[in-house]
């Protein structure tokens, strides 16, 4: 059976920097990313993405929008490199926000947080699927991307036509708040 997990992240953005993690422990130690989080029995996105927000960096969203998704399907070749099955399924909305309050604390334990400047990224400490978004992202695009991770963990990009990316995002929101019968803020 295929394990589908929907997860947040949360770009927020400052003048002219974003926020960003370390994670300290887990499948990304030490690979820079964004605050968020899987989604717990019962919670919407919305209210998945204030939280975790709040969680690992202490700060307050007072609102934040959805501006893309990407999804990364667990591979593992049997038999012959035509062949798969499939296991855990990632399918991760990214909000933005620069409307929140309150001082930065990092979560103890779990990330190092801090602001960088919009053209000082660190690209080469980031995930693949976080290089393919971010850019897009910091210029207001909406976005939909896919990805494969293999044995190794390593991820590879799957070419898709975005051209109804808006429609297909809005679609994907409504289809999961209306099937876990939950709303968002």
């Amino acid at each position: 059976m295929i394990k589908h997990n929907p997860c947040v992240v949360c770009l927020l953005e400052k003048d002219d920097q974003i926020l960003m993690v370390k994670n300290l422990r887990g499948i990304q130690k030490d690979l820079y990313s964004f605050p968020g989080g899987k989604l717990e029995e019962g919670e919407s996105l919305s209210d998945c993405v204030f939280c975790e927000v709040k969680e690992e960096t202490n700060l307050t969203l007072k609102k934040a929008t959805c501006l893309g998704r990407f999804d990364i399907e667990s591979v593992e070749h049997v038999d012959s490199p035509d062949r798969f099955s499939v296991g855990e399924n990632m399918h991760v909305y990214v909000f933005v926000s620069s409307e929140f309050s309150g001082e930065l604390v990092p979560a103890k334990g779990e990330v190092e947080a801090f602001w960088v400047k919009k053209d000082e990224v660190p690209y080469d400490k980031m995930q693949e699927n976080d290089k393919a978004w971010l850019p897009l992202a910091l210029k207001g695009e909406r976005f939909h991307k896919s990805f494969l991770r293999d044995k190794q963990g390593k991820l590879s990009l799957v070419e898709h036509d975005d051209k109804d990316v808006e429609s297909l995002l809005g679609l994907r929101l409504r289809q999961y708040e209306m099937m876990k019968g939950i709303t968002g803020r």
